[in-house]
């Protein structure tokens, strides 16, 4: 019995589990999953194409992170009674939630 059989058997019986379909059509639970696993890899990847993946929420953040040296760097300068610092380090760095915290504390 091929995937797009198991498939079929599938939606026909939608009340059946795993391995009461299983029994029913004389197949392992295995050879069940791996065409639910197939059926549902050809569908995402069919998908992957709609507009949906080209949302900027799901676009690469490209800064680089903060490092513990430009964190004290940041520190100190904040501590000088510089103005505008956390703003210019959160728009080129990303910066961990302990950094920010401690960042956004001082300003």
């Amino acid at each position: 019995m091929g995937n797009p059989e198991i498939i079929r058997q599938l939606k026909e019986n939608p009340s059946l589990n795993v391995y009461a379909l299983s029994l029913k059509i004389g197949v392992s639970t295995y050879l069940i999953g791996e065409a639910q696993h197939h059926h549902l890899a050809e569908k995402l990847a069919s998908s992957r194409n709609s507009p949906m993946w080209n949302l900027p929420g799901y676009a690469k953040d490209s800064r680089p992170w903060l490092s513990k040296q430009k964190f004290e760097e940041s520190l100190a300068r904040i501590n000088a009674g510089e103005a505008g610092v956390y703003e210019s380090v959160s728009g080129a760095y990303r910066i961990n939630k302990d950094y920010r915290d401690q960042l956004k504390g001082l300003k």
